[in-house]
């Protein structure tokens, strides 16, 4: 199976369980809840929803519907809810990560090791926001006035990007204290560090 019929399929399983749980949704919404509750961990191609979404339709597994202003929301069916049942009895598929920044740090000894301290920064900065938004989400969520067992799932899948989050800023953190400073320097601190373990082995003071 290709990669895109692959995505293809799992688009619907977003979709019918964004339905079961949040539903009757609209395009528009299906699209923001994608981009900022499971930003963190599933990236979803957005000219997928309303083919999948029609593709659904067809099925039977949700329907049309239009609310005030026009708008069409989609509703799941029964046939709809017992798919996503059955979907979740599934063993999940297994993930292939391809992380470029982790690639450019493997093979740092053949490039500019500026640019990458830079990038490393850029990347720190950037997880930072992402912990400041998931962490709001959280507040949201310890706000609401009755938690429905819907939100307990959803805060056990946030407090799993935030634990992902905070471990690659003190990854980050890590690499920039230890490469502070030319690599020459860093190298030849590490000969010195190697020659005096040597002479400390062999009984030297």
């Amino acid at each position: 199976m290709s990669n895109t019929v692959a995505r293809g399929l799992r688009t619907r399983w977003v979709l019918l369980a964004l339905l079961a749980t949040e539903g009757p949704l609209n395009g528009f919404q299906l699209r923001n809840l994608i981009r900022h509750r499971l930003r963190f961990f599933w990236d979803e191609s957005f000219g997928q929803i309303y083919p999948t979404l029609r593709q659904l339709e067809a099925e039977g597994l949700i329907t049309k519907v239009v609310q005030s202003g026009r708008k069409t929301s989609w509703s799941i069916e029964p046939e709809g809810r017992q798919a996503v049942k059955e979907w979740m009895k599934t063993p999940p598929r297994e993930e292939y990560v391809r992380w470029e920044l982790l690639l450019r740090v493997m093979f740092g000894n053949v490039g500019d090791l500026e640019d990458l301290r830079r990038y490393v920064a850029e990347f720190h900065d950037r997880i930072l926001g992402e912990i400041e938004l998931l962490s709001g989400y959280i507040k949201e969520l310890e706000q609401l006035p009755v938690v429905q067992p819907p939100h307990l799932f959803i805060g056990s899948a946030i407090e799993c990007g935030l634990a992902t989050y905070r471990a690659w800023v003190a990854w980050s953190e890590s690499f920039l204290r230890q490469f502070n400073q030319p690599l020459t320097k860093i190298r030849k601190n590490q000969e010195q560090g190697r020659d005096h373990e040597h002479h400390h082995d062999q009984g030297h003071p």
